[in-house]
């Protein structure tokens, strides 16, 4: 279903999210920290990004403004053990679709990937029909000046 990948320090987490989550038929990549998890979106498309705030060198919302870089409609959830307000209002302000706070249960975690998934694709789709939208009326406006001016150049060639 959705190429996702899982950013976080703890291998327990990575192994448990893995499982869940290839259970669900996602195809699913895993990194340890944040320079590990941008080289392996260098390398690959993905449909979904899960971190971890805290991992070690580098944070979270790293992964979270280089995912934003290389694809804003790219769905970023962020997950900490140490909630804040304002970790939780900088990784929003960031573009991150959720954020979970630990521990995450089975269904937690399914249902906020679905959801991250169900709302990119929606925007995705709702791009794709304003863009079809928008060519259509420009076409279509286009077609009446050319008429237009068909018409008047005939006018004026008689």
């Amino acid at each position: 279903m959705a190429r996702i990948l899982v950013v976080d320090d703890e291998q327990s987490i990575r192994t448990t999210f893995s499982y869940f989550l290839k259970k669900e038929k996602h195809d699913v990549y895993l990194a340890e920290g944040a320079e590990e998890a941008i080289e392996i979106m260098k390398s690959t498309v993905f449909d979904l990004v899960l971190t971890d705030i805290i991992l070690p060198h580098k944070t979270g919302m790293e992964v979270l403004k280089k995912a934003k870089e290389m694809d804003y409609e790219l769905p970023v959830i962020i997950m900490t053990g140490e909630p804040t307000t304002k970790t939780s209002d900088i990784s929003r302000l960031f573009g991150a679709s959720e954020y979970l706070v630990k521990p995450i249960v089975k269904d937690e975690l399914l249902q906020a990937v679905s959801a991250s998934l169900k709302d990119s694709n929606q925007f995705s789709d709702k791009n794709w029909l304003q863009l079809i939208k928008s060519v259509y009326t420009v076409t279509f406006q286009l077609g009446i000046v050319i008429n237009k001016s068909i018409v008047i150049w005939l006018t004026w060639s008689q």
